[in-house]
């Protein structure tokens, strides 16, 4: 798509808005900006799709990558997801990806997404290298991925649940002030492993 196209469209939103707030009166000028947010965000949705293209190393569930991405544009993130499925679907390397997404320092800029060029991006690049180098499934299970804005806590080895101290170590370090001024991000993996006084201290 070229750039004159999105130029024109951009140009078309703004003489909407503008037509709006002076043709009308007071309670129609504020029914009206609630419409014309909405109507912004529509926008962005579908330039997005000409602006940005998303790098997911998932193959099928399109509609959770998709419900992803909106979330990512329209900066609408929630405090928690729950990503569940059957085992080896793909739901821990999903919620890592959207964590590095959001996390990823080019987001606002990058065409695509993550743009596996800024620190934060290498960082999380070189964790899945070594993960690929590790070749027992075991040994794998015992990597973690370290990032002063990351955290992914998972049964220990030889451990029946997730610990208490591991949760309290968890909540801790989310309540730490993000290094790079962005967000705090979380993962329990196999959160079902949690023993009951873990799953009460989240709460």
């Amino acid at each position: 798509v070229e750039d004159s196209y999105i130029s024109a469209k951009q140009n078309d939103f703004f003489k909407f808005i503008i037509h709006g707030l002076i043709k009308a009166d007071l309670r129609e000028k504020i029914n009206f900006i609630e419409v014309a947010q909405e109507y912004y965000w529509c926008y962005n949705l579908i330039m997005s799709k000409y602006n940005y293209k998303f790098d997911w190393p998932l193959v099928g569930n399109a509609h959770i990558t998709e419900f992803l991405e909106k979330i990512i544009l329209k900066e609408e993130v929630s405090g928690t997801y729950i990503f569940s499925g059957p085992d080896n679907l793909g739901k821990t390397t999903a919620a890592i990806y959207f964590a590095q997404i959001l996390l990823c320092q080019n987001r606002l800029t990058s065409k695509t997404l993550p743009c596996e060029e800024c620190p934060t991006c290498q960082h999380f690049r070189a964790q899945r290298s070594e993960e690929e180098k590790i070749e027992s499934e075991s040994e794998q299970e015992n990597l973690l991925y370290v990032h002063g804005d990351f955290h992914l806590i998972k049964k220990e080895k030889d451990k029946k649940n997730i610990s208490i101290e591991q949760v309290r170590d968890f909540i801790r370090t989310l309540n730490m002030s993000s290094f790079s001024n962005s967000y705090k991000i979380g993962i329990i993996k196999h959160a079902d492993t949690l023993s009951k006084e873990a799953a009460n201290a989240l709460l």
